[in-house]
């Protein structure tokens, strides 16, 4: 295995037969690196702010080798209007509109494959004019699609087409777990869900839940204990990462609705309207909220020499309110979470050259210890600080024993619970917290886990396909 280049919440790739590889991160242009490694990454293509862009993902080349499509996202509605498959050159900057979907796109038979409301589409196209030609029509029908990412399950190559089978949106399950894996019961009713945290009295849940009638997430509230659902945030922007006040009064969130991700809170009773907390240029996500009210821990992305990097970011809820940062450095932090006595931050870092979790003292950051040593993301906290959870590159819930009481922070054993069953999605160790994917959640004590699942049954089924093109009329 050869390390080419960091690519932090990687949103595809593709490789010539020249060696070049081109490759997206979550917020970023598309980029291009050769094989053999070595160098910065050049930006191939740029965002257009003036069009809403926010992300180029999912670049496919054409046989040429020289052009590439492309997908344009912009997250701030749920129109299909809002993605865009563009055509790009390796020899150029400018870039070419072909048509809108809100899909990757695969390239075979002189024909753009591509998903449209979980229908698999083909529209053909010209290589030589690099136009495409008449109207796009069906071949299969409810494919497997990730409204996170925007991504289709289908590839195809000499006219060969496969793809898996998909629903109509009940895509995941919040499963209710004991600390040996047993299920005990699930929460609601099977659906889309994104990001989801556990209220401060172990009481309730908030959710982003997709609203398929905008192609979006927003945030609803769940009794764990009852069957009541109150929906929380509304409008055809994307809302997701909540985090809970200590009180369980608000409920802080992020969303897009200015293009750039800011911070918002609103009562968690549903009273009032959604307030911003925090703006700025830079997309911004929340993680965790001191349980003494005066700090909320944020994760912010920025580009860097060409790269995506993330950072952990304080924004005090005191005096002048002014945020700053707090951990950063030429490597991807982010999950920050304060311990209950408000004394250390426990975050994730790729610093070693995979995701692991460390815990470091709040306010000062002068020192960290590691707590996972074979990978490790998503930490949480026990109530009572004696514990902290964290997901290990299997996908194992893991258990570590602390001692958090004086000036040296201590662990002094860690133990897997259970195997943490996922709904698909971005890689469950993506530092980039636009990954989205918040899997799992203790409550207070420890006793249970919420954990965002995939479906009960079988996995859809995988579909080959030899012909599929249309046939000349006689």
């Amino acid at each position: 295995m050869v390390t080419i280049c960091d690519a932090p919440g990687a949103r595809g790739g593709a490789w010539n037969e020249s060696g070049v590889i081109l490759f997206a991160t979550t917020w970023s242009g598309i980029y291009r690196v050769p094989n053999s490694g070595g160098g910065a990454p050049t930006e191939v293509t740029k965002l257009d702010p003036s069009h809403g862009e926010l992300s180029h993902r999912w670049p496919y080349f054409l046989p040429d080798g020289r052009h590439f499509f492309y997908l344009a996202a912009n997250f701030a509605g749920g129109s299909i209007e809002t993605a865009s498959v563009h055509l790009g050159s390796l020899d150029s900057k400018e870039t070419k509109l072909l048509f809108h979907a809100r899909s990757n796109v695969a390239y075979t038979s002189s024909h753009i494959l591509y998903v449209r409301d979980r229908m698999l589409m083909a529209q053909a196209f010209d290589e030589k004019r690099l136009e495409i030609l008449g109207q796009p029509f069906p071949i299969a029908g409810q494919v497997q699609y990730d409204e996170l990412t925007w991504r289709g399950v289908f590839s195809s190559s000499n006219g060969v087409l496969v793809y898996q089978g998909g629903n109509t949106g009940a895509n995941s399950r919040l499963a209710m777990f004991d600390r040996a894996g047993t299920e005990i019961r699930t929460i609601g009713t099977p659906a889309d869900f994104m990001s989801h945290r556990i209220s401060p009295d172990g009481q309730r849940l908030a959710v982003a839940v997709l609203d398929s009638s905008v192609a979006n997430y927003q945030l609803w509230l769940y009794d764990l204990f009852g069957k009541k659902e109150t929906r929380l945030t509304f409008g055809p922007n994307r809302n997701s990462f909540p985090v809970w006040s200590p009180d369980g009064k608000t409920v802080l969130f992020t969303s897009n609705k200015k293009g750039p991700y800011d911070i918002f809170e609103k009562r968690s009773d549903s009273t009032g309207s959604e307030e911003l907390v925090l703006e700025s240029d830079t997309s911004k996500y929340p993680s965790a909220w001191s349980a003494d009210g005066r700090f909320v821990a944020y994760t912010s992305t920025s580009p860097k020499g060409g790269k995506s990097k993330t950072g952990v970011w304080i924004l005090p809820r005191f005096g002048e309110r002014k945020p700053y940062v707090f951990l950063q450095g030429d490597f991807n932090l982010g999950e920050g979470q304060f311990s209950p006595d408000g004394h250390w931050l426990a975050y994730t870092s790729d610093e070693s050259g995979r995701a692991e979790v460390y815990v470091t003292p709040f306010p000062a950051g002068a020192s960290k210890w590691q707590v996972s040593v074979t990978g490790g993301s998503s930490p949480r906290w026990q109530r009572d600080g004696k514990e902290l959870f964290y997901m290990a590159a299997d996908s194992k819930l893991m258990a570590a024993e602390v001692d958090s009481s004086g000036s040296v922070f201590q662990v002094s054993a860690v133990h897997p619970l259970f195997h943490l069953l996922l709904r698909t999605g971005p890689s469950r160790l993506d530092l980039s917290p636009t990954s989205g994917q918040i899997s799992y959640e203790p409550v207070p004590t420890g006793k249970w886990f919420i954990v965002n699942s995939p479906p009960a049954g079988n996995p859809p089924p995988i579909t080959l396909v030899t012909s599929w093109t249309p046939q000349p009329s006689k």
